[in-house]
């Protein structure tokens, strides 16, 4: 499932109703007293927060590792490069004139163009998840304990 600017304004509101609701449960919040906002302070991302996070993860893996090669072609069709800020990985929304909002690019388009994240090639894996979760405004999300670990350890560096 693809969560972007695509998606239905009502089915982004029953994930989160259902994200909340899970929340709740882990605060053993069983009569509704905590605010959304109070919520949120937990540390747990939205899920269309962690869709655009792990779609821009893996979308920068292809481009870096150009693997599978099929997928990586029809990215490269699909992106560009602008004069003032080479590095920075765009995607053509190209809706209007192509196949609509089902085309890669277009949806690509609407996940990454709106990241303040520059990418090379030579970049680690772990320099991208970190900079991405940078990006997105992640950086208050728990993480697991393997990311946590590799995360700090590089922040240190």
């Amino acid at each position: 499932m693809w969560l972007g600017s695509h998606t239905k304004i009502a089915d982004i509101r029953k994930l989160n109703s259902v994200h909340y609701k899970l929340l709740r449960i882990v605060e053993n919040d069983w009569k509704k007293r905590k605010r959304r906002s109070d919520l949120d302070k937990i540390g747990r991302a939205k899920p269309s927060l962690w869709a655009k996070y792990a779609t821009s993860n893996l979308v920068l893996k292809v481009m870096k590792n150009r693997t599978p090669s099929t997928l990586h072609s029809a990215l490269v069709k699909t992106s560009y490069a602008t004069r003032r800020n080479p590095d920075k990985l765009l995607f053509y929304d190209a809706s209007r004139t192509r196949i609509g909002f089902q085309a890669i690019g277009n949806r690509l388009a609407n996940v990454i163009n709106h990241l303040d994240f520059t990418f090379n090639v030579n970049m680690s894996d772990d320099l991208i998840r970190i900079s991405l979760k940078k990006s997105l405004n992640m950086c208050f999300f728990q993480m697991s304990h393997t990311d946590r670990t590799s995360d700090t350890a590089n922040l240190q560096n």
